[in-house]
């Protein structure tokens, strides 16, 4: 009767060395890396936010075409003291004056306005490519991110369904008198162990999950499943091609670019208010004047003499040298972008060479058969335990560095604005 319970137990055991697969749900929401980027670049929050501040400075450009309004000034008698009536306007008694008048801006100040106001709309455009950017690095980090968790959480799933299988199988050789409480007791600890890593790591999927649906606008109650991304060594690149590529296309360096620019035009706006404009008017007099119904033209000029705009005048040539510093600032802080961020990818580009593109198969290949070894008896369960920890730091450590290369290419597409990797 022991003999087959210890066959029992045997077939029991065995059953948790069976590879598992887990069943999606049929409501999952299931994404891939382009996919999810289309959806992030339509729907995210800070990029229609960014999109309205680009209308508002096109609403600027508009007023900055429009010509200044004529005013029109009316004066009517209100009480003719001689024979006590209001508002008199006959050719006896009668009095009101009017006066129509054009303000004339010279030394061109609405077309350089007007040219200040298309750059405001080029640096719009501009901080609106380096947010897209920044935010499509933070996208991909968090999508490479996700999928190694999601990895991760399948293989404990499987690992704390064997386990607990293996716990049973344990408990049962242990009624039978096949097995020692020791096994019993290091097999429950390992399943608490696995369990508190795997509760850990859910949360921490969680954290992440909730971050990229509101990246994409997904509502929360809704499952996301992430599909494999399919990574390759990359071809070897040369630092200097990458900082050209960096000083071409990066858009935080042209928005400092076209600052410097905009510094230069607000100089020469100021330097334009230094020159008075005109007023032009044409009045009429009904009888105030002699001769009576009198018109006139009128010419009003401010004579600079005192102010001359000298203080805002220094303003913009301060501008522009606060500008240039940013600008050598940007170049320095870019440079040292760069070169981390290729250092980062060269070890880890030559440590994911390193990779067997079937290891995890093999692996588990190898898993099975040290299952059986310990079913036979062949190893004991020290030697199978130890193992099974090797075996799953290794498939965790292969998703990280999965992770960590496909950020690392990703983070290089960052810091040269470049489509380097895809």
């Amino acid at each position: 009767m022991g003999r087959l319970f210890a066959i029992f137990g045997m077939s029991l055991l065995w059953t948790f060395l069976l590879p598992l697969t887990g069943h999606a749900q049929k409501d999952t929401l299931s994404l891939d890396l382009r996919e999810a980027e289309r959806r992030f670049v339509l729907r995210n929050h800070l990029l229609l936010a960014q999109q309205f501040e680009i209308e508002q400075a096109r609403a600027e450009l508009i007023t900055a075409r429009l010509y200044a309004n004529p005013e029109l000034s009316y004066e009517n008698q209100f009480y003719n003291q001689e024979n006590g009536k209001f508002f008199q306007t006959n050719s006896t008694h009668g009095q009101f004056q009017a006066e129509i008048s054009q303000l004339i801006r010279l030394a061109g100040k609405r077309n350089k306005h007007i040219r200040f106001a298309q750059g405001a709309i080029k640096i719009s455009e501009l901080e609106f490519q380096d947010l897209l950017r920044s935010l499509r690095m933070e996208f991909s980090t968090l999508y490479f991110q996700i999928y190694a968790k999601q990895s991760m959480e399948e293989l404990y799933v499987s690992q704390v369904h064997r386990m607990e299988v293996f716990e049973r199988a344990i408990r049962a050789q242990l009624l039978a008198g096949n097995a020692a409480q020791k096994e019993l007791l290091r097999v429950q600890s390992q399943l608490y162990q696995l369990q508190a890593a795997q509760t850990q790591l859910q949360n921490e999927l969680q954290e992440l999950l909730t971050s990229f649906k509101v990246f994409t606008r997904i509502p929360p109650e809704t499952p996301v499943r992430l599909t494999e991304v399919a990574l390759q060594a990359s071809s070897p690149v040369l630092f200097p091609k990458l900082l050209d590529s960096a000083r071409v296309y990066r858009s935080d360096l042209q928005v400092v670019n076209a600052e410097l620019q905009q510094a230069h035009r607000q100089l020469i706006i100021q330097k334009a208010q230094a020159v008075p404009d005109v007023e032009l008017a044409f009045n009429y007099d009904y009888k105030g004047s002699h001769p009576e119904k009198y018109t006139g033209i009128a010419l009003k000029i401010p004579l600079p003499l005192f102010n001359r705009n000298q203080g805002e005048i220094k303003k913009a040539h301060i501008e522009i040298e606060a500008r240039k510093n940013q600008i050598d600032l940007k170049e320095t802080q870019l440079q040292q972008e760069v070169f981390s961020a290729y250092r980062n990818w060269e070890r880890l580009d030559q440590l994911y060479r390193k990779q067997n593109p079937s290891f995890a198969h093999d692996y588990e290949k190898l898993m099975d058969e040290m299952s059986k070894n310990y079913q036979n008896r062949n190893i004991s369960l020290t030697e199978y335990m130890d193992f099974y920890d090797s075996y799953k730091e290794l498939m965790l450590q292969h998703y990280s560095l999965q992770s960590d290369y496909a950020c690392a290419k990703a983070t290089l597409n960052y810091v040269t604005a470049t489509p380097l990797f895809k």
